[in-house]
């Protein structure tokens, strides 16, 4: 199916450096583009050093200096605070006032193509996402990536040929936390999962995130042009998942645990938490694990003929990334330890 008017050489993207940005820079310079990086943290692959501008979003005449000099066919916006805890005057600061600028930015260098990045989290779970102008957001993260979308479709930035796209629970290489607590649980065989009846869920292994991007970057503007996209691989059970992972990484499924057990686990949590303490669950991760959270990934699908990633293919591309990155955890000899 052709989808596309011409397959966009030069790229920006915003928040580079982060999970979603690491591999779709990576992506993009394996396949020939020009691509500039604009994050205030270091690339997470060194090859990706030069292409980095080390800069706030929130720094308007830095980041419009950048996309003069770059002048990119098209800007992913990925640069966002997408921690839960944060305070809402951080959240709102950059993933709103920062935006803003992008926008501003892009409005004044006459940009091709935005993509803007929300999030599923701005309905639900267990809220209707049938209406791109509702949001049913959650927690503070998802206040402000709802206040985000509310600002983009304002009257001054409808000549912009922006695109928004709600990535809803990505997973694989270069993820901020996973290596570190859930899969290192799961390594262990400490990641307890809730029995009962099946969880559906909308997960997205990253490399099919970064290929729906580059579909929706090269898309004709009439296919596009003010919609939102939810950027996902299909719902499914979350044990589907959890157990392919954890058979990757220890050779058996993950344990199962009645779910009073597990929500009194939670409980203690909240405790250890309103102590100081680090709890690996709370009562707030138990919502979210026993939480159904679909979306509406099939527009990508059915529309521009869409094919993923095979699951087994991408659980061994992370698990291979873990051995790698974290050989103290994830190597033979630390399975043996």
């Amino acid at each position: 199916m052709n989808h596309a008017v011409q397959p966009n050489r030069s790229w920006l993207v915003t928040g580079g450096s982060g999970f979603i940005g690491t591999n779709l820079i990576d992506n993009l310079v394996k396949n020939g583009k020009t691509v500039r990086n604009v994050d205030i943290a270091r690339p997470q692959i060194d090859q990706h050093l030069p292409l980095w501008n080390e800069l706030d979003i929130n720094d308007k005449a830095s980041l419009k200096r950048v996309m003069l000099e770059t002048s990119p066919d098209v800007n992913v916006h990925l640069a966002a605070v997408a921690n839960f805890d944060d305070a809402l005057s951080k959240l709102m600061h950059v993933n709103v006032e920062g935006t803003k600028n992008v926008l501003d930015c892009a409005l004044e260098i006459n940009l091709g193509r935005l993509i803007i990045a929300s999030t599923q989290y701005v309905n639900g779970p267990g809220k209707p996402y049938d209406d791109d102008l509702v949001h049913h957001p959650v927690n503070d993260y998802s206040k402000s990536k709802a206040e985000m979308e509310t600002l983009v479709r304002r009257s001054e930035y409808e000549r912009l040929d922006w695109v928004i796209i709600r990535p809803t629970n990505i997973w694989g290489p270069y993820h901020p936390r996973f290596p570190t607590q859930l899969w290192k649980y799961m390594k262990r065989g400490l990641y307890l999962h809730p029995m009962g009846p099946p969880i559906r869920r909308s997960y997205g292994y990253v490399g099919n995130i970064v290929k729906q991007i580059q579909i929706l970057a090269d898309a004709l503007s009439a296919r596009v042009r003010h919609r939102v996209f939810y950027v996902s691989d299909p719902p499914v059970d979350s044990a589907v998942i959890l157990d392919a992972m954890s058979m990757s990484l220890r050779g058996k499924p993950v344990r199962r645990i009645p779910r009073w057990i597990l929500r009194g686990l939670a409980h203690a949590g909240d405790i250890a938490k309103l102590a100081g303490a680090r709890a690996p669950i709370t009562s707030d991760r138990y919502e979210r694990m026993t939480s159904e959270h679909s979306s509406r990934q099939e527009e990508i699908w059915n529309e521009f003929g869409y094919s993923e990633i095979p699951l087994d293919e991408a659980i061994g591309l992370t698990t291979a990334w873990l051995g790698h990155s974290y050989p103290h955890l994830y190597s033979a000899r630390a399975s043996a330890r």
